[in-house]
């Protein structure tokens, strides 16, 4: 009886080990691996990151210096094309910022030194605002151009040029409405 006693409690301890070979089983398997990131872009050129920071720069100037034109000048055609600026350069800018982020690169979101400067002069100018506006506005346009040029020309990433190369007609009308705006003819 002790003999049948030892091989019912083997017999049962081995029936309990069976059963639970599924269950460990299950444990131990790892779980699958998650599926692989994709791999990061290749880094920009000098001139396509740059490009990229001027660009954002001037484009938010350009924003803002349009919103103080579109409340602060006085004559409607210059408020018109203030509110003109802020509609165009917000539409580019989005552009360009998703262009960066999937380059990888976070562009600046706050104004340079010298437009936070010039962006204060102008909002405490009394008189003289709209030639002033106008001043700069004509200013930053040819700087835009010629970095808009240089990109398309110099630039190595085909997602950067093709913006650029989109946006050289739009620059060069702002820049001839700023002009004629201000009685300048074309240099």
């Amino acid at each position: 009886m002790l003999l049948m006693t030892m091989t019912a409690s083997r017999l049962a301890r081995w029936s309990f080990a069976v059963a639970l070979l599924p269950i460990a089983a299950c444990s131990s398997t790892p779980p699958p691996p998650p599926p692989a990131a994709p791999p990061p872009p290749p880094p920009l050129t000098e001139q396509d990151s740059g490009f990229i920071n001027t660009a954002t720069l001037a484009g938010l100037a350009e924003v803002q210096e349009g919103q103080l034109a579109a409340t602060k000048a006085m004559r409607p055609a210059v408020k018109a094309f203030g509110q003109e600026m802020v509609t165009d350069h917000t539409q580019a800018d989005q552009q360009l910022a998703s262009i960066a982020t999937a380059k990888g690169v976070t562009p600046p979101t706050t104004l340079s030194d010298a437009d936070q400067a010039m962006l204060t002069k102008m909002s405490a100018m009394k008189r003289g605002f709209d030639t002033a506006y106008l001043h700069a506005q004509i200013t930053g346009h040819m700087q835009m151009l010629k970095a808009l040029q240089t990109e398309v020309a110099q630039g190595t990433d085909p997602d950067l040029k093709a913006y650029a190369q989109a946006n050289i007609p739009v620059v060069q009308k702002h820049l001839s409405e700023a002009r004629a705006l201000s009685g300048m003819r074309h240099r």
